[in-house]
């Protein structure tokens, strides 16, 4: 999520040369637990549902992910619904239409199992070990745009550049 969020800063594109995502799913749904919690809505609440899986420059899948937005943006951003690529990426295309920018993105990441649908999507066996994470993008008052949930290949590496201010 970092990484996508720097590059669509940078370029207004979320994925570097060759690699592509493809939107399996879209539609309004009631909210997932998880995502009704980080979203601060009622378990089972109408909530915008995203599915893609990324590939890279050789068509290999790297990573599969899910998107969760409230469910009344979808009047303000009904692109959300549809399953095609938002080139901009959902967070910035959600915070656009809500008349705001992503400020955080807060990532959290663990080594985890590939449930049965993750392994389908990335061409692993049910329980392969992954990289799990969980994403939430903020806007300046707090307010949560997106949720996010992925897991990623095994050696797929995140990468992170840090630059401090002071320079130590």
């Amino acid at each position: 999520a970092r990484d996508r969020s720097a590059a669509a800063a940078r370029t207004g594109r979320i994925y570097p040369p060759g690699h592509y995502a493809v939107i399996r799913e879209a539609g309004l749904e009631p909210a997932a637990e998880r995502a009704a919690a980080a979203l601060g809505l009622e378990e089972g609440a109408p909530a915008i549902r995203r599915r893609r899986t990324t590939y890279g420059p050789d068509s290999r899948p790297l990573s599969t992910s899910t998107s969760w937005f409230d469910g009344t943006l979808s009047a303000k951003a009904p692109a959300l619904l549809v399953a095609e690529r938002i080139i901009e990426g959902t967070s910035a295309h959600a915070a656009a239409r809500l008349g705001t920018k992503i400020v955080t993105t807060q990532e959290r990441h663990a080594a985890g199992r590939a449930s049965g649908e993750e392994a389908s999507e990335l061409g692993l066996p049910e329980g392969a070990p992954v990289l799990l994470g969980r994403s939430t993008f903020l806007a300046a008052d707090g307010t949560v745009v997106e949720y996010g949930e992925s897991a990623a290949l095994p050696d797929h590496w995140v990468f992170y550049e840090y630059t401090t201010e002071d320079g130590e």
